[in-house]
């Protein structure tokens, strides 16, 4: 899993946990934050559309937690690579991990 100094620094990163903590999720993201810095994150999937993982707690067995994400539209994606394509400097900076 991530080490703790590569939690949420990048600037997509960033923008990802701001959307979700306008969705008053705040207390659940800062456990969920707390949870991986001690290294309790034991397995995360990423799937189109889903992203699953098993989390050791407080208690004896870990739990899963799943988030489930709409696809984007080919129209949206359409409108993403647009948007690259205008301003290559942001293919730039999702190829460099930033």
């Amino acid at each position: 899993m991530a080490k703790k100094d590569e939690l949420a620094e990048t600037r997509w990163a960033k923008r990802w946990t701001a959307a979700l903590d306008s969705l008053g999720w705040s207390s659940r993201l800062q456990r969920g934050r707390t949870y991986a810095r001690q290294g309790n994150v034991l397995e995360v999937k990423v799937r189109p559309g889903r992203i699953d993982a098993r989390v050791q707690g407080s208690r004896s067995r870990p739990y899963r937690v799943t988030i489930n994400i709409e696809p984007l539209s080919d129209a949206d994606w359409d409108k993403a690579a647009l948007a690259m394509a205008e301003h290559a400097s942001f293919a730039a900076r999702l190829l460099a991990g930033e």
